[in-house]
Formats: structure tokens, C-alpha cells, sequence
């Protein structure tokens, strides 16, 4: 992704606000062009340095939403772990509504008790976003 950012022009405001404009473009118009480095020519990128992991995951779950075989995934953020969006659901029937997992630690990892939202006896492929 390649960004361009816009300066903020002093002569592009009136001239009774130049004096505050001044300042902030004193200090915004370098953090603009650090950020359009960072991201153009260095590789920032979002994924990588953001707290947050893809993880994909397949399952297929019982009549009370729990998953027949236990799922148990890595937690690569510690206590700071605040739950999963899921982004995409693969080799799917019906969907029943917006899947929603419900899950509790488990030493280091995260256990997945339940995903409500997908029918019984299907076999999903999700793709989880872990947050922190």
C-alpha cells in the first residue's frame, strides 16, 4: 500500500489563523513525511506492527455449539488477549448468523468452548483475528 500525504499549507488558510496553523503544521508536516517513509520505503505495514495475529482454524461442532475435537491455540499476547473477530468463514453450508466465539485461557493458550452461529456437523475452515 503506498501513501501521499498532503502538507498543511500556511497560504492556504486565511490570514488571521496563519499564526495557529503555523504551529500545527510546524509540527504535523515532519510526522506526515516520517509516515509516508515509513510506510513507502521502509515497509511498515499494519499487519506487522499492530497487536493483533491471523489464525485460522477448522472445526466442526456438536449440537450445543461446542467443537467435537478440542481447539486449543497459541496465545501470543499474554493477559492482554481481549477476544477474536471472525473474518472469514470457509467450506461452509448454511451460516445461522455472525459467528461468535466464546472461549476461557488455558495456561499460555486460549481454549475455544464454543462458536455460535455456524450449524452442527459441518466442517469450517475460520479465520480468526486475535486482539490485544
Amino acid at each position: 500500500m503506498k501513501i501521499v500525504t498532503k502538507k498543511i499549507k500556511i497560504e492556504d488558510f486565511s490570514p488571521e489563523i496563519r499564526k495557529e496553523i503555523s504551529k500545527l503544521a510546524w509540527s504535523l508536516n515532519p510526522l506526515f513525511d516520517q509516515l509516508e517513509t515509513l510506510i513507502n520505503r521502509k515497509g511498515l505495514t499494519v499487519e506487522d506492527n499492530l497487536p493483533f495475529k491471523y489464525q485460522e482454524v477448522t472445526l466442526e461442532l456438536n449440537a450445543s455449539s461446542e467443537p467435537k475435537e478440542r481447539v486449543i491455540l497459541p496465545n501470543p499476547f499474554g493477559n492482554n488477549f481481549k477476544g477474536f473477530i471472525v473474518t472469514n468463514v470457509t467450506d461452509s453450508g448454511t451460516i445461522t448468523g455472525a459467528p461468535y466465539i466464546s472461549w476461557e485461557f488455558s495456561n499460555s493458550s486460549i481454549l475455544v468452548k464454543k462458536v455460535l452461529g455456524l450449524p452442527q456437523d459441518t466442517k469450517y475452515t475460520l479465520t480468526l483475528l486475535l486482539l490485544s
